[in-house]
């Protein structure tokens, strides 16, 4: 967090709020001003309702033959309440291979991973779990 804070890469203003006011840094560190893919558990009804191409990304992969097992894996867990983690790396790989084994059309596998694709802070985007105003003060005057 001390880089993020010295260098502020992204010109966010830390510097000009630092040391007095570290809940305004808190608030730029975590206002959802950028997207990113994240974990998002979606379910056939998910794929229906936001899919433009939704009854036919499940008809395409409900008949698909030639990644079968990709294919098995996605539709039990797209079936379950549970759902399928669509913004997990094995899932968005999957979906590649999906497109590029002919399962899936560019498009129709552009819709599914899309769905991964959430708002995001800055702290996300850093990979900086809840920081809080605390963090940021012992970051700033850690030398």
């Amino acid at each position: 967090m001390r880089a993020e804070l010295m260098q502020d890469p992204e010109d966010r203003g830390y510097a000009a709020h630092l040391p007095g006011d570290p809940q305004r840094v808190l608030d730029l560190l975590i206002a959802q001003n950028y997207t990113m893919v994240k974990s998002r558990f979606i379910t056939a009804r998910t794929v229906l309702a936001e899919c433009d191409d939704g009854a036919a990304i499940l008809d395409g992969l409900t008949a698909a033959s030639a990644n079968v097992s990709a294919v098995k894996w996605a539709l039990t867990f797209l079936s379950q309440d549970s759902g399928l983690d669509v913004g997990h790396p094995r899932t968005q790989t999957m979906i590649g291979e999906l497109s590029q084994g002919g399962e899936l059309t560019a498009e129709q596998a552009s819709q599914l991973k899309v769905l991964a694709v959430q708002s995001a802070s800055r702290a996300d985007v850093l990979g900086i779990p809840a920081p809080t105003a605390r963090d940021i003060v012992n970051a700033w005057s850690n030398e």
